[in-house]
């Protein structure tokens, strides 16, 4: 069908059936490296590098999941997933470390405590050490 309507297709006269489908897939992980992992800032390419550096190594972590493409969701660019999960572990970062301002004042409190009570050697331990701690 393709070779008698070879002007209306826009393909070649001549067509064959391509059975070592292994080249297509590496270039196909190569040709998405080229567009989508190689634009990436030095941010997100660390990122990236953590769970593969090449081309070659994204190809053999996703190898076994084309079987399954068709029930996998679409996703976005991974520049933009990426970029959305920074700032979505960035905000759990700093949810986590909201109540330690709080927990600053009552270790000030405990170190005096143990100060006053000969639980820490003033020597090493000094007043300002817990400002020296936390950069003040």
């Amino acid at each position: 069908m393709l070779r008698e309507h070879a002007f209306d297709s826009g393909t070649l006269f001549s067509q064959t059936l391509e059975t070592y489908q292994q080249a297509l897939f590496d270039e196909a992980v190569r040709d998405y490296w080229r567009l989508f992992m190689a634009p990436l800032d030095l941010t997100l390419a660390t990122v990236v590098a953590r769970s593969f550096r090449s081309p070659r190594e994204l190809a053999e972590q996703i190898r076994p999941l084309i079987r399954d493409l068709e029930q996998l969701p679409l996703a976005a660019e991974p520049a933009t997933l990426l970029r959305d999960w920074q700032r979505d572990h960035a905000q759990a970062l700093e949810r986590l470390k909201a109540p330690w301002r709080d927990w600053l004042e009552q270790l000030r409190d405990l170190f005096a405590q143990a100060r006053e009570a000969g639980k820490i050697h003033n020597n090493k331990h000094k007043r300002n050490t817990l400002d020296d701690w936390r950069g003040t």
